[in-house]
This record gives C-alpha cells, structure tokens and sequence, in this order.
C-alpha cells in the first residue's frame, strides 16, 4: 500500500483509475468533497449531471447536497464579481440550474435508480417497488422445508442419524441462509437432488451396520470390559460405549435411536478418534468396522450442508417469485441484481453507464463490501480478465478512513477497502483536523503513534494528524481547578473492590458534577476571552449497547438530568409498544371485559386500579366505555382503522394522558411513531385485525434496531444530554463526551458463534455456517478482526470530542480495552504479557503518566474535577418546600393518574398556585418572600455534620424521601448501604454525612410519631406492610358551600395537648377558589396498620433553624400554616378514607383512623423522639367537608 501524500484541493486533479484520499476523524471529508466537485466543474472538467456521487447514508447525502449547492453558490457571486471570469461563472449557473438532476445516492440509491431506468437491461420487472421481506411467504418455505425433510424420514428411517427432523436444529441454517446466498458458499440442491444424497448417505450407514453385525461380540468383549479395553476411559466410559452400542444395534434393525449430538456413535468409532485415545502398550481389535464408521462419520455435515443447500434454493426461488410475480424487490436484492446485470458479457450497461458518468466520489468508502466495490469497478475501472486495468478507465476518488471501519455488522468489509488501495493509482491525506481542540488531537496522535499495530494490522496505520489554527480557541476551563484544561481525563477504576458504583452510576455523577461546576467552554472565536457556562445539550455519552443506553437514561431520570436518547433502538422494543400491542387486542377483542380492562390501564387511556374499580361498579360509567370500544371494533373490521382510533383517542384524550405522563417527549414520540408505522401496515397490506395484530406482536418479539423505519425517532428537547451508541456516533461531533464503558473489553478468542465471515492471510473471505467451518485458522481470523473492529470503535468514540473526553479505565485485570494497551504503548490485539510483573492498574498509570509527560498534560488521569461550592442539584422530586416552576418527573417515574373524562389536571400545590400539572407531591412554597428566602440553599458549615447544617432548598428534600421511602426500619444492618449509595447518587461526601442520615433513620424507626403509637412502632413492622409513595387520584369540583365550611372549620382546628392553636386560613375562599372540573393527584408519604387502625406519616425536611430548640411547638405549628399542610393532611385522609371504604366495606373513619403525623426530620431528636412531630386527628365534620369538596 502506497504511503499517503497530504492533498491539495486547489491542485488535485483528476487522472483514470483509483485515487484513494485517506480522511482521519475531523479532517474535513464532506468539505473536500464539495470544494473538489465546485472546482471541477467551474474549470470545465465535468458536467454536475457526469458525476456520481455515493455515500453511506440519506442523511448524509441530503448533506453533501447542501454544501456542493452553497460552494457552486458561493464560486458564482465570486466569478459574478471577478473580471474574466465569465465562462466559469457560465458553467456555475448551469450545474445550478440542473442541480435537481444531481446523482447524489447512497449506494442503494444508485442501485434502484440504474435497476429503475435501465430493468430490461438488468433484467427486472419495468414497475417494481421496494419492500420489505415477507416473513409469512418466508414462514410457508420453512415449513416446505421441514414437510419435505419429514417425509424424507418416513421412507428413510436412517435419515436422523444424519440430521435431526426438528425445527429448532434449522436455526443454524436459517441465520447463515443470508450468508449462503450472498457469498455462494455452497451449491444449491433441489429437492430430487436432496433425496438422493440422504438415500445414498442411508445406504452407506446400512452398509456399515451389517459389519457391526458380523463383529459386534467380539468389539462388545473389548470395549464393555474395563481391564480389557483398548482406549482411554476418560474419552471411553462404560455408559458412554454402551450408548454407541445400543445405537448400532438399532441402526442395524432400520430403527431410529438418540444419541449425544456431541459424541456422535459413527464418531466416536471412527478409527482416527479411537486411534488417538489408544492407551499406553496397547493396540485396537481388527475389525473394518472403525474404517465404515470414519467414512460415515463426516455424513452428518454433510447432511447440513445439503438441507442448507436446498434451504437455499428455495429461498432462492422465493425471492424470484416475490420479484417477478409480485414486482417487489428486497433492498439485498437491488445489489444482486445489478452486478449481475453489470457482469453479464452480453449486457451492454456498463458502456451506457460508462457514456452517462464521467467520474465518481464515493464517500464512507471504508464502510463498503465486495460487492459494491465490484459494481463501481465495473463502470469506472474494469479489468481485463489478466486482473490488469481496461483501457476505458474514468476517475474513482474513494475517500474514507479504515480506522472508522466499524460496521461490520452491516456488511461492510475492510478487506474491500484493503483491496482497493493496492489497486490506486494515486494516495492521499487530509492531514488537518478542523473538529477538535489541539489537547484533543495530540491525544489521539499519542495514543494511536506510540503502539505498533494500534488496530491490529499494519496495513491501517494512524499516521499524525496537525490542528487547525482555527481551532485554537476551542477550550474549557474550570475555575475551581485552573490548572485542569480540556483533552483526554482518564479516570481508573480500582481493582481492589473499593469502588461500590458501577461506572455508569459513576457517569451520572460526574456529569452533575460538570453541571454543577460551571466549568467555562469556548466553542466560538469571538467567545475566546468570555466564554459560557458547560450546558447538558453540550454533553454526550457514548455506550457500546442500546441497553446500556437506556441504563443510562434511566439513572439520569433519577438525578432529574435533562437526556435524550439519539436512535439506535427500535421503538418495538419500548413500553410504548405493549401498551399498542394490549389497545389493539383490547378493541379486537371486545366485548371482552378482561381485555378492555387490559387496554384502560395502558398509558393511553391511564386508568390504575381505583379508578377501573370504581367505573366497573357503576353501569353507568362502564356500559358507554364498552360501547366505545365495541364501535372501534366494528370500524376496525370494515376495514377503517385510522377512524377508530381517532374516535377513541378524541374520547380517551390520548395525547393528554401521554403529555402528563413521566417523560413525555419521549412517550409521545414513541406512541406516534408506533402509530404511524401501525397505520402504514395497514393501509399498504389491508391485513385483518388478527393479521395486524400477529405482525405487531412478531416485530415486538423480533425487534430490528438496524431499520431505518424502527428507529426511535428523537424526541424535542433543547438542552439535554445526549445518549447514543458508539456506532451512531460516527460523523457527528460534540464539545463534552463521556465514555464510560469502552469497548472490545474481551480480547481472548473463545468459541465464537457461527455464522461468520473471516478473511485468510490473502484477504480471501470465508464463510463458516457450521460448526465443522470453525476451525483454528478461522477462529484466530475472527478474533483478530473482532478485535480490530473494537479498536477502530474506541478511535471513533474519542475523536467526537472537541473539546473534553472523559473516559473511565478497568483495572480488575480481566479484560482489556483498546485504549487500555495503547495508553502501555501495545497493539490492539495484545494480550496479557507474564513478563511484566506490574499489576494492570500500576502500568495503566505508569502509561499515563509518561502520555502526559509527553502531550503536556493533554491526556492526564483526573478523579475528580473538584466540588462545586454549593452541593444543590438541579433535581426536583418530592421536597419541601418545592420551587414555583417545578415540573420535573418523581423519583420512581410513575405511569399518569386516571382521567376518565376530559379534565385539567392539578396536584395539591399546583391546585393552590393555579398551575397546572405542578408535580409536587409535598408542600406548596408561600407566598412570602422571607419564607423562601429562609428555605434557599446556603453552604453548610464545614465542621457542622448535624442535620441543621445539612444543605437546604428543593433537592436536599429528594434526598430525605428517597432514603426514607426505602429504609427497612426494622433491618438496621440495611442503613449503612442504603443511606451510602443515596448519599453517591446525590452528591455528597459520604465519608462526611453517612453517619448523620443512618442516625436519622435510627430515631424515625425508634419514634412514636408524637405519641401515635407506641416508641419503636415501625422498627417492629415488616417493611411490605409499610405503604409508601401510595399514589392517589380523584375529581374535584369545587363546591363553594365545602370550601367555606373547611375555611370556617380550619380556623379552630384542635391541636393536641402539646401545642398551641394558632389561627390558620386556607389560601381561597368560594370566591377566589379554582374552578372547573380538576383531578387532585398526590402521593402519601407513608400509611401502615396498627392495632386495627390507620396511621398516615408525611416526612418534611423544613429547615426551621440551626438548634434543635428551634422545632418548638410553636415553629412547627407556624409551619403548619405557612405551608398550608393541615389542607394537605385532609386531602391525604380523605384519600386513604375512600380507598379503605373499596377494601373494606366496614370501615369507619372515627374507629379505623388513628391520626396523621408530620415528622419535621431536622428536629429529631433522640432524647426525645416525639419533639418535632406534629400529630393530630381531624374531627370527622372536617373530613366529611373536604370529601365534598372532592367530590364524594
């Protein structure tokens, strides 16, 4: 391979044959592309409509149009300003004027398009559209299959020896079937010539039967005696024999017998197996028997071979009928047939193709296969059948990277890309990256120049790449530690077991971290000297799986970091999917009560338990739900879907459900999308119901992440983090990455599944479909490119950065990454080396320190960026008070409340700030300035590690609940890990606080909530008997005569014996009060049972003062009404009350309650468990009140 020379775009010209411009990350591929098309076009070289230009992707070529427009665009107004530049400025306009005729594919794209305009020539139906397989026309050859392989047995009863009659054993065949067809790995058979083969194969078993026959005594004598045996009993036991034995015998008799697939009999008694397990000074018995057997033995892979050969032929003519009859092509057909048609001798299209392009770009070319590559080499640079160059080449400019060959999943083949550079004529380099900062970039020259083979072959070299001086303001600076700058931070997980968190857990910490910290970026010039704070849209983190993704998403749902998730699933694999999959059944199968209910409790129509319960009891309210589902199925049965369900998502008020639901972007989305491709299937298939349903659930059961129609679709938020896998990352930048998984974690070469594809020592591809196809050379092929694949994935995910990569390093010493031998200065493919006695972590760190000697610093192994001064959140969950605006998901995300008719939806302190939708589930903040001035977070003091120190605001308020929400009270040996891993997660030092937060546990297990109950109640309650975070949900009407009572009432509410009544008004009189009709939605801290009554418990973490004095009866009672929580007790009693009237039809408020307590934590204390817990039971009249303002 020739060694690259740097391109110049204003002298590159172009010659006949392969120009391979080598393109590193951020070196400007697109850019080049775009300069070099203007260029030659303005010079009269081409003509826009003469040149092909491929790509990998339609978002890419929709990317390559836009700039080539803008770079004619802008060659147009310069030439319209220059003197003499007429004729350049002719040729501008018209490439501008013909601009829609522009051949810009995929390589696809170009495929339909050639198939489309020339189907004679290519031999293919003149209309035929594009579409997907068919999996019922797939399923009915499966089963032609397995019908003709049955029948088979019927007459042959030898046959299972050779191959098993169950559909499970076709598994193998079916994944290869792809491969099969593709690479043409084995000869096809019909099924006349499959007959044959297993009657002969039979004949020769029967042969080989009938000298066991003749010596089956005497081999019985030898084998079956432990003294006497021949062969090693390790490989020989006696069961083991005797198992082969009772084969023969029934084999010799025509009939069937199991047996071990892995010691198969023939096998077994094969002389070359029986000779190598021969025991020290001993010899076999005489018998030919051994030598029949050795030549049955290879039968069965042969019998694979030959059912997967007619699989193959079936599917084969499958493919043509749904081709020629139906006028549908599959996407792998489009390929197939043009290079067919392209290598037929007689076609005359590669000439017509020859005449209509003069030259081509293929963009992405290290992501292209054989196949491809032989298509375009056909029309551009074909050979004579000497392997040398035909006269008529055209240029080929193939620009690509091989160290960001990472799909070959998809198809593409490195080995291509090898290929064609021996093939170029001419090599080039875009040696100059225009994406990252100069610390990014010396990282990567480092890592990638100091290790021999950094990707495991060394024809893909990482050659040093130069930074744009445009570049040189891209930075970060973090003013709490100014001497830390951007580049590569390499955090090193111990080995030694001390680290409790995982490393995504460990990302989701340190990307608050980043936030909270406020480091400064500077993406732009002209912010060079100001820059601006790092926000969560600059951030992204890079996972290997899509199920780490979502991992991902979940624990920064928790910690209320804004994220959203960049494709790479299938939106068949999501919730949103079932709740489709149970609508549809629910509708088909009406009048059906269990699956309506199935439906209703989907988050479409969102009801939970209660409210099912509750319109079931009444006729009224069921009777018209199952008509509206009933009309839905008879629409749906005459065939108009799309009605039905407009008419239950306008009764239902689907989108509000979903709107009000935890994440709602995302479920919005998620159901839409589904909605689209339910309705697409529909109208394209007409199916019956139970045909649509049947299709729905088999995409749920066999997802494909890889369609470009299954893909989630990106849900709208602005400034959020971005989550995605390695794979999509390709070709896209930004500032902050984060990766703390790396990838080819696993470099040892352990069996590797079949089917797949691996290259020999000449770059020739094989196939190994079979278990007998993986052999040691195929095996170790794999592995290394395996490997080498996962190196080049670790390239790409650093160079998105532009400005900071944080990377989290294992150091348990069982797998290594490719990150992890470049930084020891190895290849890709190392492995472990006993001559260095270091322990991973020591020469990781050893590594690292001489990269930083060596990049100044630009790669550096960072724990910690330092503490912001402030440790507040940005979380906003359940906390006391809650800020105005808070609109953030809970802790657990929760499915959305009931709404059996069209209502607005309030909580209790949006209900009493007129906000709709507030999900604050605790307190509502006041009005008074000085109130929320006293509840604002302030920094604790640094040697106070009470509660009264402790952080205060919105957040800290999750942090109580959270704990306390999962506190086993009566296991104190549960606190500890409990309150450590909580205390992580929120982002405090546990080293500082653990001891503090498992004491407050200790005094709210040991209190007797004000004198309740007995001390130490709940340390004697099995935890399942604890209700916590009960939700509840329930209309409100606002009748004016109920909330003047309450008023009235409240006023004079009786405090217990230890607290003084102070004057408390609710904060609405019948006049100023919310109108319309409303749902209330809350959540009840805690309920539980004692001595046949019911206790309610909420936990309010107020700060009221820095002494425990300051949690008086007075304080706490003025808190009381500040925060409007004897309101609240009541809306939480009557909760409780009407679930215990559905559970139990005796329950009577005065005798089944017991009474409600508010526990203020921050003034616990242990001298006196009951201080700082107001407790009361309200008189039923006030009860009876505020049930009729709920509508009871």
């Amino acid at each position: 391979m020739k060694t690259p020379e740097p391109l110049d775009l204003e002298t590159f010209v172009p010659c006949p044959g392969i120009t391979l411009i080598e393109a590193s990350a951020g070196t400007g591929k697109t850019y080049s592309i775009s300069n070099l098309v203007a260029r030659w076009i303005s010079e009269g070289r081409f003509t826009l409509s003469s040149l092909l230009i491929l790509t990998f992707t339609e978002a890419a070529t929709s990317e390559l149009k836009e700039r080539i427009r803008a770079e004619l665009t802008a060659r147009k107004d310069r030439f319209g300003a220059e003197p003499g530049s007429g004729e350049q400025l002719r040729r501008v306009k018209s490439a501008l004027a013909e601009f829609d005729q522009v051949s810009i594919h995929t390589i696809h794209g170009f495929c339909s398009r050639i198939l489309k305009e020339y189907p004679y020539e290519c031999g293919v139906p003149p209309r035929f559209e594009i579409a997907n397989d068919d999996d019922e026309n797939r399923k009915s050859v499966q089963l032609q299959l397995f019908r003709i392989i049955q029948k088979g047995f019927d007459s042959l009863p030898l046959a299972p020896i050779l191959v098993s009659g169950k559909t499970k054993d076709f598994d193998t065949i079916e994944k290869g079937l792809p491969l099969i067809l593709k690479e043409g790995s084995l000869p096809l058979l019909e099924a006349s010539a499959l007959l044959r083969f297993f009657t002969d194969a039979c004949q020769r078993i029967h042969q080989a039967m009938e000298i066991w026959q003749r010596d089956a005594t005497k081999l019985r004598e030898v084998f079956l005696d432990k003294e006497r045996s021949p062969v090693k009993l390790t490989t020989y036991k006696i069961p083991t024999v005797e198992k082969a034995f009772c084969c023969f015998d029934a084999w010799s008799s025509n009939r069937s017998e199991s047996f071990d697939k892995a010691k198969h009999p023939l096998e077994l008694f094969s002389r070359s197996k029986l000779e190598a397990n021969v025991k020290k000074n001993a010899s076999l018995p005489e018998s030919s028997f051994f030598d029949a057997c050795a030549a049955c033995a290879i039968l069965p892979s042969m019998a694979n071979k030959a059912v997967a050969g007619f699989r193959a032929h079936l599917e084969q003519h499958r493919i043509k009928r749904q081709i020629f009859e139906r006028g549908q092509l599959r996407y792998d057909d489009l390929q197939k047939l043009l290079h067919k048609a392209l290598h037929d001798p007689q076609s005359p299209l590669p000439d017509i193709l020859r005449k209509r392009y003069g030259a081509a770009f293929i963009d992405e070319f290290q992501d292209t296969d054989d196949t491809q590559f032989q298509i375009l080499s056909r029309i551009f640079c074909p050979e004579n059948d000497s392997g040398t160059p035909a006269e008529r080449e055209h240029p080929m400019i193939l620009i690509g990277d091989p160290k960001q060959a990472i799909y070959g999943f998809r198809g593409g083949d490195i080995f291509t890309y090898q290929a064609a550079a021996q093939r170029a004529i001419r090599v080039f380099s875009l040696d100059t990256n225009w994406r990252s900062s100069r610390r990014i970039n010396e990282s990567v020259n480092q890592l990638i120049g100091s290790s021999a083979h950094p990707f495991g072959f060394d024809w893909i070299a990482g050659h040093p790449i130069k930074t744009s001086p445009e570049n040189a303001h891209l930075s970060i600076r973090f003013p709490s530690n100014p001497e830390i700058s951007g580049g590569l931070h390499l955090k090193l997980v111990p080995s030694d077991g001390t680290s409790n968190t995982t490393p995504l857990q460990e990302c989701a910490r340190e990307i608050r971290n980043l936030i909270d910290l406020q480091p400064t970026i500077c993406l732009k010039p002209e912010h060079r000297k100001k820059g601006r704070p790092v926000s969560p849209s600059d951030v992204a983190v890079l996972l290997p799986s899509n199920k780490d993704v979502a991992a991902l998403k979940r624990m920064l749902d928790k910690v209320g970091l804004p994220s959203m998730i960049l494709g790479g699933a299938s939106v068949f694999e999501s919730d949103e999917a079932s709740d489709w999959l149970t609508t549809m059944n629910g509708i088909h199968r009406s009048p059906s009560n269990r699956w309506i209910r199935g439906a209703l409790c989907t988050r479409l129509f969102a009801f939970d338990a209660t409210s099912l319960s509750e319109i079931e009891e009444h006729p009224e309210k069921w009777d018209p739900v199952m008509a509206r589902f009933e009309h839905a199925r008879a629409l749906w049965e005459n065939g108009n879907l799309p009605e039905a369900l407009s008419m239950l998502s306008l009764h239902f008020a689907w989108k509000q459900q979903l709107v009000q639901s935890d994440q709602p972007e995302r479920r919005l989305t998620n159901h839409l999308h589904l909605l689209d491709l339910i309705l697409q299937y529909h109208e394209n298939r007409h199916p019956t119901p139970d045909a649509l349903i049947r299709w729905f659930d088999e995409r749920m059961c066999d997802p494909d992440p890889r369609s470009d129609e299954e893909i989630l679709k990106l849900e709208k938020q602005e400034d959020a983090i971005t989550l995605l896998t390695m794979h999509k990352a390709k070709g896209l930048e930004f500032p902050v990455v984060f990766i703390p998984i790396q990838p080819a974690e696993n470099n040892t070469r352990s069996k590797t599944k079949t089917p797949f594809i691996w290259h020999d020592a000449g770059g020739r591809r094989h196939v190994a479909i079979f278990d007998e196809d993986v052999t040691p050379e195929a095996q170790d092929a794999y592995a290394r490119e395996s490997i080498s694949e996962k190196a080049r994935t670790q390239y790409v995910s650093i160079t998105r950065a532009k400005v900071l990569c944080r990377a989290y390093l294992n150091c348990n010493g069982k797998k290594l990454s490719a990150l992890e031998n470049w930084i020891q200065k190895l290849p890709a493919d190392a492995e472990p080396s006993d001559a260095d006695t270091r322990d991973l972590e020591t020469r990781l760190r050893d590594g690292i320190n001489q990269l930083e000697h060596t990049t100044q610093g630009a790669v550096r192994a960072i724990e910690s960026w330092g503490q912001p001064p402030v440790r507040q959140t940005i979380m906003s969950f359940a906390a006391d008070p809650a800020s105005p605006g808070d609109t953030t998901p809970l802790l657990e995300p929760r499915d959305p409340p009931p709404i059996p008719h069209a209502r607005s939806f309030r909580s209790f302190s949006g209900m009493l700030r007129g906000v709709e939708r507030a999900t604050d589930h605790d307190v509502m903040p006041p009005d008074d300035p000085s109130i929320q001035t006293q509840d604002a977070p302030t920094p604790a003091a640094p040697d106070a590690d009470d509660l009264h120190s402790f952080d205060k605001g919105t957040a800290v308020g999750n942090l109580f609940h959270a704990i306390l929400e999962r506190a086993d009270f009566s296991n104190p040996s549960q606190w500890l890990t409990l309150v450590s891993e909580h205390l992580e997660t929120f982002g405090y030092d546990r080293s500082r606080w653990t001891a503090t937060f498992v004491d407050l546990i200790r005094k709210v297990a040991g209190s007797g909530l004000g004198g309740l109950v007995p001390a130490g109640t709940l340390a004697r309650k099995d935890p399942h008997s604890l209700f916590r975070e009960h939700e509840f949900t329930f209309p409100l009407n606002f009748e004016p005569e109920a909330i003047r009572e309450i008023g009235t009432l409240l006023e004079h509410i009786p405090a217990d014996q230890s607290r003084e009544n102070v004057p408390y008004h609710i904060p609405f009189t019948p006049a100023t009060s919310p109108t319309g009709q409303s749902c209330m939605r809350g959540f009840i801290d805690l309920w539980f049972e004692h001595n046949q009554r019911i206790y309610l418990v909420d936990w309010k973490s107020n700060w009221l003062g820095a002494r425990s004095e300051d949690y008086d009866a007075h304080s706490i009672q003025q808190a009381m009404n500040t925060h409007h929580y004897h309101l609240q007790y009541l809306v939480y009693i009557c909760a409780l009350n009407r679930l215990m009237r559905i559970v139990r039809p005796d329950y009577d408020y005065n005798n089944g309650f017991g009474g409600v307590a508010y526990v203020f934590l921050r003034g616990l204390d242990s001298r006196n468990p009951d201080a700082s817990v107001y407790c009361t039971k309200p008189d039923e009249s006030l009860v009876r009140a505020c049930e009729r303002w709920l509508s009871w």
